[in-house]
């Protein structure tokens, strides 16, 4: 079964820098959608096929504030994607600060790059930090106390 992020709500530039980025990636496929609604219709339609299993990693531009916090607590809710890490791109700080995003359930929160040409290079960062070097949540169970 081959590895697949998504993408959701992203600009044209960050869309193609995240598809560029799992090509790098080898056996990573990146699925991106224009908007909210679309990104939560794929995320149901994908996981519902056993063989898709879930996404790695869900990308999400979070400057539009209240729809961005929806989708990622939609996410969190008891759903097969509870433990997907999700990752916020920002611009500019949201009205609020990052607190709703990580209250709504984001593990990193990015500020995206002002210079397109940093932008790629980000992404191959950030997906090589999050599919290959991350420890994803464990299945079951809670974390023991130290002894």
């Amino acid at each position: 079964m081959r590895t697949w992020i998504v993408g959701i709500a992203l600009d044209f530039a960050t869309r193609s820098a995240v598809e560029q980025g799992a090509r790098a990636c080898t056996e990573v496929d990146a699925l991106c959608v224009d908007d909210y609604a679309a990104g939560w219709r794929l995320l149901l339609q994908r996981t519902d096929v056993a063989a898709a299993g879930v996404p790695a990693l869900i990308i999400i531009d979070a400057d539009a504030g209240a729809p961005a916090v929806s989708l990622i607590s939609a996410v969190r809710a008891p759903t097969s994607l509870r433990r997907v890490p999700i990752v916020a791109l920002v611009t500019a700080m949201p009205a609020g600060g990052l607190a709703p995003l990580y209250e709504a359930g984001i593990n990193s929160a990015v500020p995206r790059p002002e210079q397109t040409s940093n932008l790629a290079k980000t992404m191959e960062q950030l997906l090589r930090y999050w599919l290959t070097f991350n420890e994803p949540a464990p299945e079951t169970g809670s974390h023991a106390a130290p002894g």
